[in-house]
């Protein structure tokens, strides 16, 4: 399957991700409806350190409330969600139009699995400011791939997602 991206703000760090995570081995799938595994000991920058712990989780939580809107189609819920940065770089019909265009070529989620967790201050072409990076093995009905969510904190200290690149 060729590579298909949703570019937004953090799409070039997405990319850098992403390739960073085929030099990796891949890890096992588990059935579809089984409990997530957690992501890979290591991936998570500084885990020991609460605050990134916090941060992480609440990114987390955003990047799943975000993907169930997505995998739903709800490509409207999905534009309202995104951080405001984000809005201002990319139209409504055009944000929708490339989901739509993806999810129509990948077909519907079946499992997604951890993979890996990053947390950053720095992103390319991004401004500085708080980004947890979080990639899944996926299973489409026509395929697997790398998924990666890219949530920012914004300035309500809310975690909204920037960034959504597919591979």
């Amino acid at each position: 399957m060729k590579p298909i991206a949703v570019l937004m703000l953090a799409a070039a760090a997405a990319a850098s991700f992403a390739a960073q995570a085929r030099n990796q081995s891949p890890s096992p799938s588990s059935a579809p409806g089984q409990a997530q595994r957690a992501p890979r000991a290591g991936n998570v920058t500084n885990a020991s350190d609460p605050a990134v712990k916090a941060a992480t989780d609440a990114a987390g939580q955003a990047a799943q409330a975000w993907l169930a809107l997505d995998d739903a189609d709800n490509w409207d819920a999905c534009w309202e969600a995104l951080a405001p940065a984000v809005k201002g770089q990319i139209a409504r019909d055009a944000f929708a139009d490339s989901l739509h265009t993806v999810r129509n070529e990948l077909g519907k989620m079946t499992a997604r699995h951890p993979h890996s967790v990053t947390f950053t201050h720095k992103m390319p072409g991004a401004p500085d400011g708080d980004y947890v990076v979080l990639q899944y093995d996926t299973e489409f009905a026509n395929g697997s791939a790398l998924e990666t969510v890219i949530p920012m904190r914004t300035p309500d200290g809310s975690w909204r997602v920037s960034g959504y690149f597919v591979q």
